[in-house]
């Protein structure tokens, strides 16, 4: 389902998640609020989610490592904020955005990781480059 560009405004319909065999779902750069909806982190089906360019805010909850479904996930450019949890890593993701948010820890074992443009602190942004695998921390 792609609804990318279309003005959309509020929180995202948790009924989403019901939706079945939605394998992709493209809300980004809309004019939506609040938070992800923590269903669409457990859909099975869903293996493309983007919801970059909202204003979209919470944090990233910790079951987000049991998502297996997911290959591409892209927050980036909301208003995400927290720690990272650890077991993002456990995703099975090729490409992971979180950038333009306020998020802050470490990653691993994602092919490519873009996390630029938060709003880390110093002691928090040393972990960051103390792993192997593909980064992109510009302006972090």
């Amino acid at each position: 389902m792609n609804l990318k560009r279309n003005q959309l405004t509020g929180p995202i319909p948790t009924t989403l998640s019901q939706i079945p065999n939605l394998k992709t779902l493209d809300l980004a750069q809309n004019k939506l609020i609040g938070e992800i909806p923590r269903l669409l982190y457990w859909n099975e089906v869903l293996q493309y989610l983007d919801v970059r360019g909202n204003n979209l805010t919470g944090t990233i909850p910790d079951s987000i490592g049991n998502c297996t479904s997911f290959e591409i996930l892209d927050i980036s450019y909301n208003q995400i904020s927290g720690e990272i949890p650890y077991n993002i890593g456990f995703l099975q993701v090729a490409t992971l955005s979180l950038q333009g948010n306020r998020l802050f820890e470490c990653i691993r074992s994602i092919q490519r990781k873009k996390i630029s443009r938060n709003k880390a602190t110093r002691g928090e942004d040393k972990a960051l480059v103390s792993y192997d695998g593909c980064w992109d921390i510009n302006r972090l």
